[in-house]
C-alpha cells in the first residue's frame, strides 16, 4: 500500500484478480489525487463475487476488460517510476494468507518495457 499511497504521476495496473478492498481504495484515492490511473482486468475475474472492478468503473476509473480466450494473467503495476510485479494477485487472500512474491523494479531499463 505504501507505494500506492505515494504515487503521484501514474498508476497503470494489469491484474488478473482484484478483490482486495484496501488496495482498491488506494486506486480510488490515487484517482481522486488526479494520478493517471489505468486498469486492465481479466473479464471473467471482473465478475467474480467480491470483485472490485465495477466499483472502480462507477467512480470513473478507466478499466479495460481483457476478453481474449487466453487468460490475462498479469499481476503488475507501474507506479510512477517503478514497477511492482510477481505472483501477487490483489486479493485479500494474497495480502493476508498466501505465500506470494512481489518484486519492486526501479531500474529504468527494467521499468521501460512496462511503461
Amino acid at each position: 500500500c505504501h507505494l500506492l499511497r505515494q504515487s503521484r504521476k501514474r498508476m497503470w495496473i494489469a491484474m488478473f484478480t482484484l478483490t482486495d478492498d484496501v488496495l482498491s481504495q488506494e486506486i480510488l484515492n490515487a484517482w481522486e489525487r488526479k494520478v493517471d490511473v489505468k486498469v486492465i482486468l481479466d473479464d471473467e475475474q471482473y465478475a467474480v463475487l467480491g470483485a472490485d472492478g465495477a466499483r472502480l468503473v462507477e467512480k470513473g476509473v478507466p478499466v479495460v476488460l481483457d476478453a481474449h480466450e487466453a487468460r490475462m494473467h498479469h499481476k503488475f503495476a507501474v507506479l510512477d517510476d517503478c514497477v511492482v510485479t510477481g505472483s501477487f494477485n490483489w486479493t485479500k487472500q494474497a495480502s493476508m494468507s498466501n505465500w506470494e512474491n512481489l518484486c519492486i523494479l526501479r531500474d529504468p531499463l527494467a521499468v521501460s518495457p512496462f511503461a
